[in-house]
């Protein structure tokens, strides 16, 4: 009887490395980022998107200003944190002391203000904002020429 050589293949350790799993894993990771990465897209200072009323006639604002807002739920936001009416005006003295003026510059306060909220609220504010030493109190509106995306990029005031 002649006897042949087997094919020892199958009892040979695999000496490569698998990358199945690890490309499995990166891909769910990449998944991730991408989805998490439009999230960290939105910083604090645009705040909540507030409907804005809107102007024919308006000016963009000159330099870095607080923002406040105030939502259809009259809620209080100033620079995208939430506040009560009884504590704005320490907060808005506490942004005052925190970033001084610079020469020649002024206190420019925006009030962003739902269309549909008590206009007694909105007077509120400026009154506090007015009472702690703004020099500029504007409010923001949506220019009503262009369309909602272009007005809500930008922040315009009357």
């Amino acid at each position: 009887m002649i006897r042949t050589p087997r094919n020892n293949s199958a009892n040979k350790a695999v000496t490569g490395i698998n990358i199945t799993p690890f490309t499995d894993v990166c891909l769910v990771l990449l998944i991730i980022f991408l989805l998490t990465a439009t999230d960290l897209n939105k910083t604090p200072d645009k705040g909540k998107e507030i409907p804005l009323p809107t102007s024919d006639t308006y000016k963009t604002m000159p330099s870095q200003p607080i923002i406040i807002e105030i939502d259809r739920a009259e809620n209080l936001f100033l620079n995208g944190k939430l506040v009560s009416f009884s504590t704005l005006a320490s907060e808005l003295n506490a942004l005052f002391i925190e970033f001084p003026l610079a020469e020649n510059d002024e206190r420019i306060v925006v009030i962003k203000a739902d269309k549909k909220i008590a206009y007694e609220n909105v007077i509120k504010t400026m009154d506090i904002a007015g009472s702690v030493g703004s020099s500029t109190i504007m409010l923001g509106v949506d220019d009503n020429n262009s369309n909602s995306e272009t007005a809500n990029a930008n922040t315009n005031t009357l």
